[in-house]
């Protein structure tokens, strides 16, 4: 189980990225079962990546509220299962991270809320 803000090829900055879709590939080459998961963000190409949605909606306990995410899923990286979390709210942004280099306010908040969103999916 990979949780990871960014991998190749689906969004990078960095090496982040490059680390996170080299072990995972690594891993199910050996035979091992993976699954990784990501926030969809903007640029996460549905068509190009084949991502189906799949489940229902998720509900996600955040503070005294509850929001909600699909959960699409890939197999374009062979032996790896690929899961994306979106939120349009937090990931339908351009930029992962920042917008013309300045951070976004509410990254603290954004990655709360995947990480949450992602212990719920693995509940399902």
């Amino acid at each position: 189980m990979f949780i990871t803000s960014e991998a190749y090829p689906f969004a990078k900055t960095g090496g982040l990225a490059d680390y996170s879709y080299s072990l995972p590939k690594a891993l199910a080459k050996r035979g091992h079962t993976v699954h990784l998961f990501l926030p969809r963000y903007y640029c996460v190409d549905k068509q190009k990546f084949q991502c189906t949605l799949i489940g229902k909606p998720l509900a996600v306990p955040i503070g005294s509220g509850t929001r909600w995410s699909g959960i699409y899923y890939t197999s374009y990286l062979e032996g790896v299962h690929t899961y994306f979390i979106e939120h349009d709210d937090y990931y339908g942004r351009d930029g992962l991270y920042d917008y013309n280099g300045v951070s976004y306010n509410d990254n603290a908040e954004r990655f709360i809320y995947f990480c949450r969103a992602c212990i719920e999916a693995i509940k399902q």
